[in-house]
């Protein structure tokens, strides 16, 4: 919580000192894509630990499909905030897109410390 506090007090003496303040609404939708990147760093790590463990590609494929669905309507509050906030339909997307970055992140080390782990065992 202290975070989140510290966090939003940034962002509003961030935009004052621009010419246009960024909107109550803006700022709901910028922390919610922070704690959203953060919650999908560990996501991605999960995604790529099952994908090196896996012998049948069912499991991560239906674990991957399972994190996309997961991902929908974390991805709609985002935009809802920031649409309301009168951000452009292209900022959003953007913005969307990179939320989703440390997923991708975390299963590339997720999958490099998931093929560590098989070859410490097989010494």
């Amino acid at each position: 919580m202290a975070l989140i506090r510290l966090l939003d007090q940034g962002l509003t003496s961030l935009s004052r000192n621009r010419t246009r303040r960024l909107s109550r609404y803006t700022r709901t939708g910028l922390l919610l894509g922070l704690g959203i990147a953060l919650h999908n760093f560990p996501e991605g790590v999960a995604l790529g630990t099952v994908y090196t463990a896996s012998t049948n590609p069912g499991g991560w494929i239906g674990l991957a499909l399972l994190m996309a669905l997961h991902n929908i309507p974390e991805g709609m509050v985002m935009a809802a905030a920031m649409r309301l906030g009168n951000i452009r339909i292209r900022k959003v997307i953007w913005a969307l897109v990179l939320v989703e970055l440390p997923m991708g992140v975390g299963a590339a080390l997720g999958g490099f410390f998931g093929e560590l782990s098989a070859l410490s065992t097989s010494l």
